[in-house]
């Protein structure tokens, strides 16, 4: 045997050695993760599958979208560790104006303060864990309903009856858990992790990638939230799926789009981008509020797409951006919050209930078209005979989130 030869057997049986390595290690790590015995056995291919290169990958097996111990591991290692993006800044304009949430079973709360911050915190009395407000709307302060322990706006516990006898009792080193919050383009972002980096650093590429369409200036023109009996991912996957365009939405603004000059970019961290060119997400492609003062510059039928980690998408156009969220509320079912951006100036418009309802109509029959779809995918991918199908170029953003979704679940 040659010593070329020999080399590059002894590498290929290195590699082999590897790869079966990774393997038991990812058997293992499943193992201990609690996944069922089935899925612990395949789970190293069914990865190997999806992270193979775009011509030859495979979409996730059904069991990512269908098994509670993988939806665990999804709140610890995505979830509870990142910057989440959760509102507008506008929703919690005054002093007093708060917001409730419940991510994954975690009931948490963002308040706007008498000096003008944004805070969150926990949903969850430090006396008996009850929750201290509801909904939304605009307080003073929280009270638990239970035993009247009360809050001020940054979660800091003020009263607490019957308290005064009990040993290292202070109220001033109490208070309701804190979330990091910090705001960047008027979106509220927060983050169980008190570890996490700096927002800056994390939103770093959207800042560079979509500084055009200048977000922190608009304002919300309108809100709409659905509830869908699927799994978060597949909501997020269709947000940023250009191959379903032209035939889900082909009577809407699909039939437009095309691969021609469709420029994919995929970015670290999964993140994606796209620009191309399609019209204003209205009937006929016809603005009726017209082009953004900062985007007067860019052509009228300018279009771009962009997606963030865990769950975070816009669609920008020249005249407004529309964002969508989708929040995991269970296993199998999602909320979808899809919010339109508009410019200050469009405020002021004696026509603007009209005209905003053109853009809420449209934007309505547009989502209806997805919702539908993604129900049926999330009993599709629950089907014992479910096999994953091929990965299209189209779908490059898809199979680029899927590589990095797959290394944060499973560590790499």
């Amino acid at each position: 045997m040659s010593s070329n030869l020999a080399g590059r057997t002894n590498s290929l049986t290195t590699d082999k050695v590897a790869a079966g390595e990774d393997m038991m290690a990812i058997t293992n790590t499943a193992t201990s993760a609690g996944l069922a015995p089935n899925i612990a056995q395949s789970l190293a291919h069914d990865i190997a599958a999806t992270k193979a290169p775009i011509n030859r990958a495979r979409h996730l097996p059904g069991y990512m979208y269908t098994s509670p111990e993988i939806y665990d591991l999804e709140k610890e290692k995505i979830f509870m560790r990142d910057w989440l993006c959760v509102a507008r800044a506008e929703e919690v304009t005054n002093p007093g104006d708060y917001m409730t949430f419940r991510l994954m079973n975690e009931p948490f709360i963002i308040a706007r303060a008498h000096d003008g911050t944004v805070h969150a915190y926990r949903n969850s009395c430090a006396h008996r864990g009850l929750v201290v407000a509801k909904e939304s709307g605009s307080a003073k302060g929280f009270t638990c309903e239970y035993h009247g322990w009360s809050y001020d706006l940054t979660g800091q516990l003020v009263g607490a009856p019957f308290m005064d006898n009990v040993e290292d009792f202070d109220l001033s080193t109490c208070r309701l858990g804190t979330l990091c919050c910090e705001v960047w383009a008027g979106w509220v972002f927060v983050s169980f992790n008190a570890a996490v980096g700096p927002l800056s650093d994390d939103v770093a590429l959207f800042e560079d990638q979509f500084a055009m369409l200048d977000m922190g200036a608009c304002r919300t023109g309108d809100k709409q939230v659905w509830d869908l009996g699927c799994n978060w991912k597949i909501m997020d996957e269709n947000n940023h799926d250009l191959y379903h365009i032209q035939a889900t939405h082909a009577g809407t603004f699909g039939a437009g789009i095309t691969t021609e000059g469709l420029g994919f970019n995929l970015h670290e961290s999964g993140r994606f981008s796209a620009f191309y060119s399609d019209p204003p997400l209205v009937p006929e492609g016809k603005s009726v509020f017209g082009a953004m003062p900062w985007m007067k510059d860019q052509p009228g039928d300018f279009a771009c797409l962009g997606h963030m980690p865990p769950n975070f998408g816009i669609v920008g156009r020249i005249d407004s951006v529309l964002a969508v969220l989708a929040w995991p509320v269970s296993l199998t079912e999602t909320r979808l919050i899809v919010y339109q951006l508009f410019p200050e100036e469009v405020f002021e418009r004696p026509d603007l209930d009209e005209k905003m309802k053109v853009h809420h109509d449209f934007a309505h029959i547009v989502f209806e078209e997805d919702t539908g779809i993604v129900v049926d995918t999330q009993e599709a991918v629950a089907l014992a005979s479910y096999q994953p199908g091929p990965i299209s170029r189209m779908e490059a953003s898809i199979h680029h989130t899927f590589a990095h979704y797959l290394d944060r679940v499973f560590d790499a």
